[in-house]
């Protein structure tokens, strides 16, 4: 339990005053946080990112003439070509922290509606999907 002292206007956050069984419900709550926020992190940095018209903008994906264009000027500086420049590769769309508010907004939020914390039904979930890959 948190008290407010109204003689020092603060609230005491101290674990003396809480009782054994909220430290651990605290805790047990703020782990699973922890692994919800970094099962989404993990999620956010898979996405592809995309630019204004929707096209794809994301590193990892390289055109087939982008390609040929970065083995052709790999080539050239093997070649003691120095001056041909490394084709540039678009940067934008959102970046990791918007992925991470996107996916809490569509996937955390809602679960924590219906199951009470994100990680009870990614648990679930995953539950379910174990036990039918054993069918």
């Amino acid at each position: 339990m948190l008290t407010l002292s109204a003689l020092t206007g603060y609230i005491d956050l101290s674990k003396r005053r809480v009782s054994p069984e909220d430290i651990v419900k605290c805790e047990e709550r703020y782990i699973k946080s922890k692994t919800v926020a970094s099962i989404l992190r993990h999620v956010a940095s898979k996405l592809p990112s995309l630019d204004a018209e929707g096209e794809l903008v994301d590193s990892h994906v390289v055109e087939p003439a982008e390609r040929e264009s970065k083995k052709a000027a790999r080539r050239a500086r093997q070649a003691g070509e120095e001056d041909i420049p490394e084709p540039e590769i678009p940067i934008g769309g959102p970046n990791e922290e918007e992925k991470m508010e996107m996916l809490y907004n569509t996937i955390a939020w809602p679960l924590k509606k219906t199951y009470g914390h994100p990680y009870d039904a990614l648990k679930l979930a995953l539950t379910f999907v174990l036990s039918f890959s054993r069918i």
